[in-house]
C-alpha cells in the first residue's frame, strides 16, 4: 500500500527537494505515443521544451517554412518557443519528453557547461540526433508513471547516456536554442542560474552589460534581477532544508551568505522565523508526510 501511495499519489512520494514539484506542473514528463499513419502529436505546449524520441517509423516537422522528416532511430529538440505541427508518414512509435530549461544533477545545472561550449558555427542545422542504443533500449522499455521523481530519474539517466554517447559540440548543437541569452534570454538566465549566483555572475554569463542585462531582465521576467534572485534563493533554501541538508555551514557555502549571520538574518527576513525554527518546521513537515504514507 505504501508504493501504491508513493506511484499515485499527486506530490513528491518522499518529499524530496530533487524533483521541485509545486503540485501544478511535474519538472519533466514522458509521454508514449503511438501513432497511425497521418497522425498527429497533440497536446504540444509553449510551457515546456521538448524532445521528440523516433523509436519505430517515420514523420514529418512543419516548423514555420522549415519541414523536416524524421526516421527511425533519430531524436529532435523543440524549445519552448516554437509550436511544430508534427505527422506520422507511417505507424510511428514515439516517446515524447517536456521539461523546463534546467537539468540539474547533483545541485548543478549540467547544461551550463555546455553552454559554455556551445558550438559556433552551423546554426541554421536543425537539432537531430541519432540516438545512440543505450538510449533506444531505455526509451523502448520506459512505461511512464503517475509520479514527478519517477519521470525526473528517467530524464537523468538519458541526459548521462547522451553525454557518454555524444561530444560536447553536438550536445550544444542539439540544445542551443536554450543555452544562449540571444536566442532566450529568459530561457537562457533560467539554465545557467545555480545557487549563490550573484546579478553580475549571470550578467557575465550572457556576456551583457549590466545595464544592459537588468533591462533585459525586467522586460523577460516583469520584476527585477534582484527580486528574481531573491525568490530562487528562497525557494532553493527551503527545499534544501527540507531534504535534510541542515549544516549552517554548508548551506552558507552554497547559497552564497557572507557568513552564518547572513544565513540566520535571510531567514528572519524571508520566512518569519530563526534558522531553528525553519529547520523544525522542516523536520516536523516531513515526520508528518511519512506518517501518512505510513497509514496508507
Amino acid at each position: 500500500m505504501k508504493q501504491q501511495a508513493s506511484v499515485q499519489g499527486v506530490r513528491c512520494p518522499v518529499n524530496c527537494p530533487v524533483c521541485h514539484y509545486n503540485g501544478t506542473g511535474f519538472p519533466a514528463r514522458f509521454r508514449r505515443i503511438s501513432l497511425p499513419a497521418s497522425g498527429m502529436v497533440d497536446r504540444i505546449t509553449n510551457k515546456s521544451n521538448h524532445v521528440l524520441f523516433l523509436l519505430e517509423g517515420a514523420v514529418h516537422v512543419c516548423q514555420g517554412r522549415d519541414n523536416i522528416y524524421l526516421q527511425a532511430g533519430q531524436c529532435m529538440f523543440f524549445s519552448r518557443d516554437v509550436l511544430p505541427e508534427i505527422k506520422a508518414t507511417k505507424p510511428s512509435d514515439i516517446v515524447w519528453l517536456d521539461f523546463p530549461n534546467r537539468i540539474v544533477l547533483g545541485g548543478h545545472d549540467v547544461l551550463s557547461k555546455v553552454a559554455s561550449e556551445s558550438a559556433q558555427e552551423n546554426d541554421r542545422a536543425f537539432p537531430i540526433l541519432e540516438m545512440n542504443d543505450a538510449m533506444r533500449r531505455t526509451l523502448t522499455s520506459m512505461q511512464p508513471v503517475d509520479s514527478p521523481c519517477w519521470h525526473l530519474l528517467w530524464q537523468y539517466e538519458l541526459y548521462l547516456y547522451m553525454v557518454n554517447g555524444y561530444t560536447h559540440e553536438e550536445l550544444s548543437h542539439f540544445f542551443r536554442p536554450i543555452l544562449r541569452a540571444n536566442d532566450d534570454f529568459r530561457a537562457f538566465v533560467t539554465n545557467n542560474y545555480t545557487a549563490g549566483d550573484t546579478v553580475d555572475d549571470i550578467a557575465r554569463k550572457a556576456n551583457l552589460s549590466k545595464s544592459y542585462f537588468f533591462q533585459r531582465f525586467k522586460d523577460a521576467f516583469g520584476i527585477s534581477a534582484h527580486q528574481w534572485l531573491i525568490k530562487q534563493k528562497e525557494q532553493k533554501l527551503l527545499q534544501t532544508v527540507a531534504s535534510g541538508l541542515t549544516d549552517s555551514k554548508t548551506l552558507v557555502d552554497k547559497f552564497g551568505f557572507k557568513n552564518q549571520a547572513g544565513l540566520y538574518l535571510f531567514c528572519r527576513r524571508h520566512f518569519g522565523c530563526s534558522f531553528s525554527e525553519l529547520k523544525q518546521r522542516n523536520w516536523k513537515t516531513n515526520t508528518e508526510t511519512s506518517l501518512n504514507q505510513h497509514k496508507s
